[in-house]
């Protein structure tokens, strides 16, 4: 049986994508460069540093490109702390699972930990987790394995009893790297050929995930 679980946020947790995908249009929009959904999807589940070189390619200006980011990055708090997002389907179901089972539980997001924290409060759930790591506090952002190995290494993790939930193929890659079990929930990205060969599974909500971690 599976006695810890890692839990990414965006996507998985919480429908905070959807906001991320507004922002980012509006911010392009801004400047006068059309960004469709289809170019907000690259930047799924990667870090801070690695969304701004993608911008500065995008945009073709390094200072612009950290000025848009910026901008960004205060226009999602003004929404997210005007309304918290929605919860994803089944998630305090499986919360609720694994604390009977008395299943340790964690959080691995690319998001920097102060607004991780934050909104793990803001939605009531911060209780259920012994162990939280943002992605501002690893050199490198998933689908680098950096912040998982970081998890296991500092909560002393059993990476044979320990299993990843995530929603995108970056956040896949990064704890099948790290040497980790994982199981897909897609949110906005669907999975690959290359991406169903790296997981235990791909379900279609949280609560399907259940049997799994066992």
């Amino acid at each position: 049986m599976k006695t810890s679980v890692i839990f990414d946020m965006d996507g998985l947790m919480l429908d905070t994508e959807k906001v991320y995908a507004q922002v980012n249009q509006e911010g392009f929009a801004s400047l006068g460069i059309e960004f469709t959904m289809d170019d907000y999807l690259k930047y799924v589940g990667v870090g801070e540093k690695e969304t701004l070189q993608m911008y500065e390619e995008a945009i073709g200006d390094r200072e612009a490109a950290e000025a848009l980011l910026a901008r960004e990055d205060k226009r999602y708090l003004e929404i997210i702390k005007d309304k918290a997002p929605d919860l994803k389907d089944d998630l305090i179901k499986v919360l609720d699972t694994l604390a009977a089972k008395n299943v340790d539980c964690y959080v691995a997001s690319s998001t920097n930990i102060e607004t991780v924290e934050y909104l793990l409060e803001a939605t009531g759930i911060r209780k259920y987790f012994k162990g939280v790591l943002g992605g501002d506090q690893v050199e490198n952002a998933k689908p680098d394995p950096e912040i998982y190995l970081k998890v296991v290494a500092d909560f002393n993790l059993d990476k044979e009893k320990t299993i990843v939930l995530e929603d995108s193929i970056h956040g896949v890659n990064a704890a099948y790297q790290a040497g980790l079990d994982v199981i897909m929930v897609p949110d906005l990205v669907a999975p690959d050929d290359e991406t169903y060969d790296r997981v235990l599974a791909v379900v279609g909500r949280l609560g399907d995930a259940l049997p799994f971690l066992d």
